[in-house]
């Protein structure tokens, strides 16, 4: 959606650590999280589900071509 970690954090409300491990797929956000990050990015969390699912999608898709 093209925010920096800085003003995710701010507009979530989250430390940027959490924003920066769930963004690595090191840590796995609970539904409050999400609503949280989907609020600030002004989406639904189906759309913010949708999305995260496409990134995984293409991840593992360039992850198997290699």
């Amino acid at each position: 959606m093209g925010y920096t970690q800085a003003e995710l954090e701010e507009k979530a409300g989250l430390a940027r650590t959490t924003i920066s491990m769930i963004e690595r797929g090191k840590r796995t956000p609970e539904s409050y999280t999400l609503s949280k990050i989907a609020m600030a990015l002004e989406i639904s969390v189906d759309r913010l589900n949708e999305e995260v699912w496409e990134n995984v999608r293409e991840n593992r898709d360039n992850d198997s071509s290699t």
